[in-house]
């Protein structure tokens, strides 16, 4: 089985077109029509059947696609992992993460590894759920952090633990003074939420539900330190996690545990069957570590609260060099 054909396949599967997938493998399309054929034959499977200009996979295309994606796409990363080897790839790491995640988690682990190793040299890529699960995918990142659950098996993934989610309002707002309120006590106020489609959003309304109320939505922003913004300034109160909450200190915001509450999960991910480089080992021990950092002030808001949250040291042993994450 040549890589060319399952290249072929790959891009023809993606761009629904044998024209476009030979502008991508800088090829003619007849000889892109026989890598593709070549492979059928070989394996005695019809991948397409065509459809006017398209190229519509079969079920069997699908399954195949759907069980090959993370091999074709190391495939293409073959030639950057090579040049990476040259380069004494080592000592550097690619880290992919959400942006609730990036300023109050992966950037202090990054310079915590680095304090101690300046000549590390780390990347950070910071992305919406769409985006991450569709790099997961392409396996060109070492290590990445995230709220769960990843959609993929292109991907080892390690829990961390849960974090309650808390209102977040003014820090005039009657209700500021308060350590813990019952979830009723907030039905009636303006709020600020994230878009339809996003879990925040689908969390929030599902509680909203189980009180037979629906939400006073004042405003609808894309992220939670929008929102963080809005409600520093007085127009409504709004919701957000523990690790997202460590980034908008300077806001100014009371903080105020809610029973019931929802809980969201998160942990690290990494690129399935790779293993684990010394740097990528020291960043995880960093992130634990920040999360530690993170976690402590929160005891006193959400003691004797129902809060569910896990402390993330002591629950997993952080995978050594040259091994791999377990996924969970």
């Amino acid at each position: 089985m040549r890589f060319s054909s399952l290249r072929a396949f790959r891009y023809v599967m993606e761009s629904g077109t044998i024209a476009a997938a030979a502008t991508r493998l800088n090829l003619s399309q007849p000889a892109v029509s026989r890598l593709i054929s070549g492979l059928e034959d070989e394996l005695s499977v019809q991948f397409f059947v065509r459809q006017g200009r398209r190229l519509s996979p079969t079920l069997e295309g699908l399954r195949f696609f759907e069980e090959t994606q993370g091999l074709l796409a190391a495939i293409d990363h073959l030639p950057l992992t090579a040049s990476e080897i040259k380069e004494n790839a080592k000592r550097r790491v690619r880290v992919v993460c959400m942006p609730r995640l990036a300023f109050s988690v992966a950037l202090p682990a990054i310079a915590m590894v680095q304090s101690r190793d300046p000549g590390i040299q780390c990347e950070l890529v910071v992305q919406d759920r769409v985006e991450m699960e569709r790099e997961a995918v392409s396996h060109s990142f070492d290590i990445g952090l995230a709220v769960l659950p990843v959609d993929t098996h292109a991907v080892n993934v390690m829990r961390l633990g849960t974090s309650p989610v808390y209102v977040l309002a003014h820090r005039d707002h009657y209700l500021s003074g308060r350590r813990k309120i019952d979830f009723s006590q907030i039905i009636d106020e303006p709020i600020i939420a994230l878009p339809d489609g996003t879990r925040d959003r689908g969390e929030m309304d599902g509680l909203f539900r189980s009180h037979s109320a629906k939400p006073r939505i004042g405003s609808v922003v894309p992220t939670i330190e929008a929102a963080a913004t809005l409600a520093a300034a007085g127009v409504g109160i709004t919701f957000a996690d523990e690790l997202s909450i460590a980034s908008l200190s300077h806001l100014g915001l009371a903080t105020i545990a809610m029973t019931p509450t929802w809980h969201l999960a998160f942990g690290l991910f990494q690129p399935a069957h790779r293993r684990l480089s010394p740097v990528v080992s020291e960043l995880i021990v960093a992130v634990e570590q920040r999360l530690e950092e993170i976690r402590a002030p929160f005891h006193s808001i959400s003691s004797g609260s129902t809060s569910s949250s896990e402390p993330a040291a002591g629950r997993h042993r952080v995978p050594s060099p040259g091994s791999s994450i377990p996924s969970d």
